[in-house]
Formats: C-alpha cells, structure tokens, sequence
C-alpha cells in the first residue's frame, strides 16, 4: 500500500494524513504525538491502578484502562525513569480481539525534548486486525 501528496508540516498533522489516506493501522502511534496523554486518555471510561508489578524485571506501576473499543495496560517504572515498560492492547472488536502486545520495550528519553518524547522499541509484538484503531480507540 502506498499513498503520495503533500504532507502537512508537524509529526501530528502528518500521522493523521498517513491515517486519513491509507487507513493504516500502526499499533503505539498515540506515542508519537506531541501531546500522547491527551490521546491516550481520551475516551477513557474507566482507569484503575493494579499496584506494583514487575515487568522486564523492573518494578513497575501496573495501570489498566478500558474504553469503547479498546482494553489497554500499561506498566510504568516505578524508579527515576517513569518510562514504559510494558503495554498490552486489546481491541474489543473482531472476532478473537485482536492485541497488541510489547513484552519488553526498550524504552530511553529521545535528545533534547527528554522529558516528553520517548523512543519505544517493542522487542516482541503482534498485532491483528484491520481498519484505522487508535490505543485511544478509534
């Protein structure tokens, strides 16, 4: 699949044209955006905190979150880095619920804009499904 036109000017502009376009679905894009709490909490019905568990052999706040379409957890580490550690993703649509799943990402703090950009690196994941899903489910 391939689309061409003139891509507008910011990384959140641009995601939404490749999405719009091409009806692509790329499984964390809500990472990538300028403001990805705002995108990761909209449309969230309910959030509740699990606590700390471990993922990747890191002591991590364990949160779950559910909207529409989507379930999704994530685990946060709960020492200097508030980095990701792990997220699932399950879509509730289709028939198996499609899921994303990064076991165990290898996440660091991206330049200057540290404190709020992220390179996740997902060492394992799978996603199924089609049609353009948002983590924020839509």
């Amino acid at each position: 699949m391939w689309t061409s036109g003139a891509v507008p000017p910011t990384v959140d502009q641009a995601l939404d044209w490749v999405f719009e376009q091409t009806g692509t679905v790329i499984p964390l894009a809500d990472f990538l955006y300028a403001d990805s709490y705002a995108r990761l909490m909209e449309d969230v019905q309910r959030g509740v905190y699990l606590g700390i568990h471990e993922a990747a052999g890191v002591p991590c706040h364990h949160l779950s979150f559910e909207q529409a379409t989507v379930d999704w957890q994530i685990w946060i580490d709960a020492g200097k880095e508030p980095l990701p550690r792990k997220l699932v993703i399950t879509y509730k649509t289709g028939r198996r619920g499609p899921a994303v799943r990064g076991d165990h990402p290898q996440v660091e703090p991206a330049g200057e804009a540290a404190g709020r950009a992220l390179r996740v690196h997902a060492a394992g994941g799978s996603h199924a499904g089609r049609g353009r899903r948002r983590l924020a489910g839509r």
